[in-house]
């Protein structure tokens, strides 16, 4: 499952930011909601902390659109009008790297 895959799938759990300060309290959370494995806590704790430290450092924030069929991630993006997909997401933090 790709990263992304992984923020969809946090952002549809509706967590809250305190219970992902640690892999710890995530854990205990999913626990609670159901039974993953040790790999699945570990990907979605990496897509936690890539959300809340590397993402909303930067600026972007991610958005769900929600159509009659089902509902789309898209990322707002400080300074850049519209709404994006994770490819350009990681595009543009390639970009501040540079």
């Amino acid at each position: 499952m790709s990263e992304e895959r992984y923020i969809e799938w946090l952002e549809r759990l509706e967590i809250p930011i305190e219970e992902t300060a640690t892999i710890e309290a995530l854990q205990q959370t999913l626990e609670n909601l159901m039974v993953p494995t040790p790999e699945q806590i570990a990907a979605l704790y990496g897509a936690a902390e890539f959300k809340y430290s590397v993402l909303a450092a930067e600026g972007m924030r991610p958005v769900y659109i929600t159509y009659p069929w089902g509902k789309e991630l898209r990322f707002g993006v400080k300074g850049r009008p519209g709404l994006w997909g994770y490819e350009s997401v990681l595009g543009f933090l390639a970009e501040e790297d540079e």
